[in-house]
């Protein structure tokens, strides 16, 4: 059932643009960004290609955010209980894919047979989702798709670049996977990380469809390659041994102190000492 669409108000709007992007470059780094940067240089020396930066908006259109990524319009994604709409054509990102389509356009542009291109898209993206510890409404994503000749679109392919990202992300970690259908992949997975042997999903991923390169008018016969989108809040707390996400953006001092290094937490007790 579809819902009708809630708009914000000016205030949020403003509120939701001054929010602090984790993933952007600070005075010191935030965790997060240092784990992102981990990864994109780790999958580099991996063998991948460095990635290319897709810095997009927060504010992005509807069809940016889902019609060109392959959502029907009528799906209950774009109700307002999952979507924080600006107007009747825009909203505030709810995923990093929204930068995808452009930058996949100009990538198939220039690259020539034989060649491969990274690019990975982080940002803070908009939800309507505080249900546990492990789910917040700012989370933070990073989006990292492969192009190259048809032959990179394979589940092989798939599982190397998932396992070299967990590799990176969690070294001590166990993961599993299952099947997940996306609207813009093809053989989609779901990846959970073992936490104490509790799965935890981190991240989703699939072939390029084709159907996707078609809408955006990529030769799938002389393109392909591979989509997947990870969560850096989430791969951030089993990093740490984070126990909660709303943590991350705490502002007590001794929380604060551990949110600049990727070394283990430590529990921080919030009744006042005693002298």
């Amino acid at each position: 059932m579809h819902t009708s669409k809630k708009y914000l108000t000016d205030v949020a709007v403003h509120q939701a643009l001054l929010l602090t992007d984790l993933t952007e470059k600070s005075h010191p780094d935030h965790a997060i960004r240092l784990l992102l940067n981990e990864v994109l240089q780790g999958l580099e020396e991996k063998g991948w290609p460095r990635a290319q930066l897709q810095i997009g908006p927060r504010i992005v259109s509807a069809e940016e955010n889902y019609g060109l990524l392959g959502y029907d319009p009528t799906e209950i994604t774009l109700g307002s209980e999952h979507t924080r709409w600006v107007d009747e054509h825009s909203l505030l990102r709810t995923q990093t894919t929204s930068q995808i389509p452009a930058a996949l356009q100009q990538a198939a542009e220039v690259r020539q047979p034989g060649q491969t291109i990274l690019l990975a898209a982080p940002g803070i993206t908009f939800r309507r989702d505080s249900r546990d510890r492990w789910h917040c409404a700012e989370p933070h994503q990073m989006d990292i798709w492969v192009l190259g000749d048809p032959e990179l679109a394979s589940h092989e392919h798939l599982l190397r670049l998932v396992g070299d990202i967990l590799q990176l992300a969690v070294p001590e970690k166990s993961w599993v996977y299952s099947d997940s259908p996306h609207h813009y992949t093809e053989g989609g997975i779901e990846v959970n990380v073992l936490n104490d042997g509790v799965p935890v999903e981190v991240l989703e991923c699939g072939r390029i469809a084709k159907s996707l390169l078609q809408r955006l008018q990529i030769d799938p016969l002389r393109h392909g390659g591979l989509a997947l989108g990870m969560g850096l809040d989430r791969l951030t707390m089993l990093r740490k041994g984070i126990p909660d996400i709303r943590l991350l953006r705490d502002q007590n001092v001794r929380v604060q102190a551990q949110m600049h290094d990727l070394d283990s937490w430590t529990a921080v007790s919030r009744m006042p000492s005693s002298a």
